[in-house]
């Protein structure tokens, strides 16, 4: 790779009579540092740098191949033509690779696990500040963490005199990204009154696809608006089209079934309440202690089901309600505007 990276840079150092190193702070970094995002889906990330005086560069991203895969590469807009993105080397490399030593602009190379891009300028000027060197469009394969790792880094700067040399002080910031597992979960219903709330973001939200396990088990289906305004999936207006994971729903079953969820845990929801009744969601796989979840909001009391009729409330004198559970949904009467945030990671 070192051999292969030093034939491109040396590629624009014909007119360099002869090559020393200098120092010119210039760091190469992956924005964002972090992502957290769905197994099966697709996400991009940009590798920046921060210089004062860059003229061409050359660096690979290294990733976990089990993990995720690169789709795309695109040219950003800190080596550019004009302030133009799609440089003249990128797209000489790309249309005629004999004229740059069949050097292209990126190479995506998912056996290994790594993205190589290089890029330059072709003119007398260089960049400084702060851009895009490129943006990598991936595919989470499989659920666990992946680093992004900045490996290989070669850089030129341009002098006063026109000659080129190889940056010396280089810098850079790896990322990761987090795949979120696809998961399936049963929440219990019984025949009777029930309230549940989401733990999992379903891929297709709408009443129908969420509750489709349970078609012919339940009659009719109610949640709260903010405060006391109720809405139901039998209104003749505005029924209930979405099932949201930031809110609970009282259903009426006229049987006992498992409604079963498949979606992902989200990684932090915001959640909005109203002065009055609120149906309010617990979007978590984990238990945590009520108080401690609603410690953010004015609250008076809060009610959940025990399944069928059976209700239960943090009010009770005997086995109150105390912890937010898996799959359960919560009544509770609000004194004031407020909110509190679920955070699973």
């Amino acid at each position: 790779m070192k051999k292969k990276a030093k034939g491109f840079i040396f590629l624009f150092l014909i007119l360099v009579s002869s090559l020393s190193l200098v120092s010119a702070a210039t760091n190469v970094y992956v924005d964002p540092s972090h992502n957290d995002v769905n197994e099966n889906y697709n996400f991009s990330v940009r590798v920046n740098a921060t210089s004062d005086n860059l003229f061409a560069i050359e660096f690979e991203i290294e990733f976990d191949k089990g993990k995720i895969e690169a789709l795309e590469v695109k040219e950003g807009d800190f080596i550019s033509e004009s302030g133009k993105i799609n440089s003249t080397f990128c797209y000489l490399s790309k249309n005629f690779p004999d004229l740059v030593n069949n050097a292209s602009c990126y190479i995506i190379n998912n056996t290994e696990g790594k993205v190589i891009f290089r890029n330059a300028k072709l003119g007398n000027k260089s960049v400084s500040g702060t851009g895009s060197l490129a943006e990598i469009k991936f595919k989470a394969k499989s659920s666990g963490i992946s680093n992004l790792s900045v490996k290989n880094i070669l850089a030129v700067k341009l002098l006063p005199n026109l000659t080129l040399q190889e940056i010396s002080d280089l810098t850079k910031n790896n990322g990761d990204v987090y795949i979120n597992p696809l998961k399936t979960l049963n929440i219990s219903l019984t025949k009777g009154w029930n309230l549940f709330s989401l733990p999992l973001e379903p891929e297709n939200k709408s009443i129908a696809k969420v509750l489709s396990p349970i078609t012919g088990s339940y009659d009719v289906v109610w949640t709260t608006l903010g405060g006391d305004l109720w809405q139901s999936s039998k209104q003749p207006f505005n029924p209930i089209k979405n099932i949201e994971a930031d809110r609970s729903y009282l259903v009426y079953m006229n049987k006992n079934n498992n409604l079963t969820i498949r979606g992902y845990e989200p990684a932090k929801t915001k959640i909005n309440v109203s002065t009055g009744w609120n149906l309010i969601g617990y979007p978590s796989l984990n238990t945590r202690v009520l108080t401690s979840v609603l410690s953010g909001i004015n609250y008076e009391i809060v009610w959940a089901t025990l399944g069928g009729d059976l209700w239960q409330s943090s009010k009770q004198p005997f086995s109150p309600l105390t912890q937010m559970s898996v799959g359960k949904g919560y009544m509770s009467y609000i004194n004031a505007l407020g909110n509190y945030t679920i955070i699973n990671r």
